[in-house]
């Protein structure tokens, strides 16, 4: 079923693929709500997926499909219906889609879309709750590293607090701290 409803799709080990959303769950970014993101996976057969204007089964279908393969940003999610938005691949624009044809996905949850400010924005130190002055030089490597492994000691079972990003932070962002850490 689809995220809201709280399942999975079967494909992948639970541990190779990222959670669906809770219900009415909303990732705030600088920019406003980031969407969730979709791959279409069906219609490898027939040159992608049905796309119609609107949510109804009975409106207009759309004159080209959806390729397999495609990455959407979803803009609503009415029961197994989806209406998005085209991030990567080919095929309409904007429309709605069916997750699933004759118990057949069509459409997987594939996780957050990315911000694609989140290069922009990332500072190893503040991940560490420090700011350096626009001259300060920034320490020696291993001092981030004793900072680091006092922060994670101190923030057992908080693991936002451990990273010193706020829920909600871009996966970019989740994983660089990770790394530094």
């Amino acid at each position: 079923g689809p995220p809201s409803q709280g399942s999975r799709p079967r494909r992948a080990p639970a541990s190779a693929r990222p959670s669906p959303p809770p219900l009415g769950a909303r990732r705030q970014a600088a920019g406003g709500a980031m969407p969730f993101r979709w791959k279409v996976v069906g219609g490898k057969d027939t040159g992608g997926i049905l796309v119609r204007a609107g949510q109804d089964l009975k409106s207009q279908q759309l004159p080209t499909r959806l390729a397999s393969g495609a990455l959407v940003d979803q803009l609503a999610l009415k029961g197994e219906r989806l209406q998005y938005r085209l991030a990567e691949g080919e095929g309409p624009s904007e429309g709605w889609v069916s997750l699933k044809v004759s118990g057949k996905t069509l459409v997987e949850f594939a996780g957050w879309a990315e911000d694609p400010k989140d290069d922009e924005q990332f500072d190893k130190w503040a991940v560490l709750g420090r700011k350096l002055g626009k001259d300060e030089k920034p320490p020696p490597e291993s001092e981030l590293r004793e900072q680091s492994a006092e922060r994670i000691l101190g923030a057992i079972g908080r693991p936002f607090v451990v990273l010193g990003l706020e829920p909600g932070s871009g996966s970019q962002s989740v994983r660089r701290a990770y790394h530094i850490l």
